[in-house]
Formats: structure tokens, C-alpha cells, sequence
């Protein structure tokens, strides 16, 4: 049976079971025929005669487990988000910086798995004299059965959000701040003054950071921060909620408004990167995501303007673009092509 050595960088192993795309790959491999061996220490790459395959998430410390790997005569499959490499968000260096540590993932992979169409544009932009052999494109999916949940009636007041709060950037990045201050307007408005926000995920710094922004506004319980949460709990705040809110200034994929989608919650995002892929036409986008009064505005707007049945048809649709585009099988087909 071919070994796999399944790394990223992560603080402990059980977060390989909290991270939907760790677990869902980590399913793919083993449903494929291979056993699946977990590492969050680049020294276990070391034990060259315990695994046949590198299986590196991220493109930044997975560098020298790739090496390490491709040094024993190992083949190395790369995947994951480079929201590093978006030259609207981050500075030079930090650009620089990723720009040369993908250059030498990629050298010594085998094949890269790119989860969005995004990562793969900045790619290319980034290296427009390069061939890129290597690449191959398989987008993020979802356990679309657990998710799935078309039943709109009995939804509490409440929007969600889900991030990894462990870094201040990463709740920027992530857009949470202005979830916040989003939801502190449309508490302004009668329609939404019951309702509640849901932010979920490990917390950290960034954690820090939105509860001194919540107790600025004023805003302590109605704005709930349940930190790490099992993967049941999350599908239950899902299906509980009628909007997700995902206001990412830059985004690799945004496998977590999908889960948005499939349980039927109506996805209010910023389009940026992967969202203008992953979610597209099926959510409610916002131009301006520093216009937090102005967006408020809108969507209850949006709200007064559409039938009960339109809505339904709305959230529907939503469904069935996850169902049609991101479900597990998907994602399995690839590996099954890229990896064999």
C-alpha cells in the first residue's frame, strides 16, 4: 500500500480534523487506497523509509518538507491557498517573499493542486515568462450531504461567519472587523434588532483584536465568538442561520461560504478572489466593504424587495451550484488523475 506523509504546519494534529479541507483530503487519500500518515513537523520527512508521498499543504513551511522528500527520491504534491501572492493585499516583501517561497515549492513538486482560479491568475501573473508544467486545478469541495439543509422557515435571527482567528491579519484578512461593524448598522434597522452574530473559529490573536471591537460598539452578547467548535456544532449554527457573512479582503477560495451555500443561508460577500468563483452570482455581493452603513442600507433593501418565493428560488439555486460544482466525488475524480 503507497504511504502517504500528509503535513502542514499546524500546532497540533487534531486541527487536521477541525479544518473541513484537511479532513475532506485527508478522506479522498484514504478512500483512494492510500494509507495516510499525519505530520505537523517537517523532521518526520526525514524517515524516508516510513512513506512513499508528500502530501504538502501551503506554500510557505511546506518548503522544506518538500525538500526533504524530493532529496529521498519521494514524490511531492502541493496544495492549498496563496493569498500571499495577491499584490492588492499585502506588502512588497510579504509578496516578495512568497513569490520566491512558491518558486521553490514548485521546483521540488511533483504536481501543485491550485484549489481556485484565482490562486492560479496571480500565479501566472506573477510568472508570466514561466511555462508552469506542473499546475493542476482541482477546487476545494464540501461534504455536500452534511451541509445540505433547503428548509428556510424555521431560521433563527441569526448571521454567521467562520475564521481561523490565531492571527490579527487573518481576521483582517478575513474581513471579520467589518462583519462587525456591518452588523453593529443593521442592528440600526428594525428588521434586524433581534437578530445575533455567530463568529466562529480557533481563537487568538486575532480573537483580541474583534473582542475590543465588539465592546467599542457595544455590542457584547449579540455578537457571540465561540472559538474552536467541532465540525457538528458548525453545521448546526449553519443550518440554525439565515445569513453568512464573508467579507474577505482577499480571498484563495472561500470554502466556508460554501458551506454557507449548501445550508441554504443567503451569502453576503465582498466578490473578492475566490468568492467571485466560488459563490459568483449566487450570493449578495457588497462593492464597498468599508461602506458599513451604506451596505446595511442595501441589503435591507434587498430584503424588502424580494418575495418569499423569490428568495426560496434564490437560496435553491445557491444549493444546487455547490451540489453541481464543489461535492466530494469532484475532487475525488482529480486526485484519482493528478496523483496516479
Amino acid at each position: 500500500m503507497t504511504r502517504i506523509l500528509f503535513y502542514s504546519s499546524v500546532a497540533t494534529k487534531k486541527q487536521f480534523s477541525y479544518q473541513e479541507y484537511y479532513r475532506t483530503d485527508i478522506r479522498i487519500l484514504r478512500e483512494l487506497g492510500y494509507k495516510v500518515m499525519l505530520s505537523n513537523h517537517f523532521y518526520d520527512f526525514l524517515c524516508f523509509w516510513k512513506y512513499n508521498v508528500g502530501f504538502i499543504y501551503f506554500y510557505r513551511y511546506g518548503l522544506i518538507p518538500a525538500l526533504l522528500a524530493r532529496l529521498s527520491g519521494k514524490r511531492v504534491y502541493f496544495t492549498g491557498g496563496i493569498d500571499f501572492l495577491d499584490k492588492n493585499f499585502v506588502s512588497r516583501r510579504t509578496w516578495l517573499i512568497q513569490k520566491y517561497l512558491f518558486l521553490f515549492c514548485y521546483f521540488f513538486s511533483t504536481r501543485c493542486i491550485l484549489g481556485s482560479g484565482t490562486d492560479e491568475r496571480n500565479i501566472r501573473r506573477t510568472f508570466p515568462s514561466l511555462k508552469l508544467k506542473r499546475l493542476a486545478f482541482s477546487p476545494h469541495v464540501i461534504d455536500f450531504e452534511k451541509y445540505y439543509d433547503a428548509d428556510i422557515s424555521s431560521r433563527e435571527k441569526i448571521f454567521t461567519t467562520i475564521a481561523w482567528l490565531k492571527l490579527e491579519i487573518n481576521a483582517v484578512r478575513k474581513g471579520i472587523d467589518k462583519c462587525v461593524l456591518l452588523f453593529s448598522e443593521l442592528l440600526k434597522l428594525e428588521k434586524f434588532r433581534d437578530h445575533r452574530l455567530i463568529i466562529i473559529g480557533p481563537p487568538g490573536a486575532g480573537t483580541v483584536m474583534i473582542s475590543k471591537l465588539i465592546a467599542e460598539n457595544g455590542l457584547q452578547g449579540k455578537v457571540i465568538l465561540t472559538g474552536i467548535v467541532t465540525e457538528e456544532e458548525k453545521i448546526r449554527w449553519l443550518k440554525k442561520s439565515r445569513f453568512y457573512l464573508q467579507l474577505s479582503e482577499t480571498e484563495g477560495f472561500g470554502i466556508s461560504a460554501i458551506e454557507g451555500l449548501a445550508s441554504g443561508n443567503l451569502v453576503i460577500h465582498s466578490g473578492r478572489g475566490g468568492l467571485a468563483d466560488a459563490v459568483g452570482d449566487n450570493g449578495l455581493v457588497l462593492d464597498d466593504i468599508n461602506d458599513h452603513a451604506g451596505n446595511a442600507v442595501f441589503i435591507g433593501q434587498y430584503l424588502d424587495n424580494i418575495s418569499k418565493i423569490q428568495y426560496q428560488k434564490r437560496i435553491d439555486r445557491g444549493i444546487e451550484h455547490v451540489r453541481n460544482n464543489f461535492c466530494f466525488e469532484r475532487r475525488k475524480d482529480d486526485f484519482q488523475k493528478i496523483i496516479n
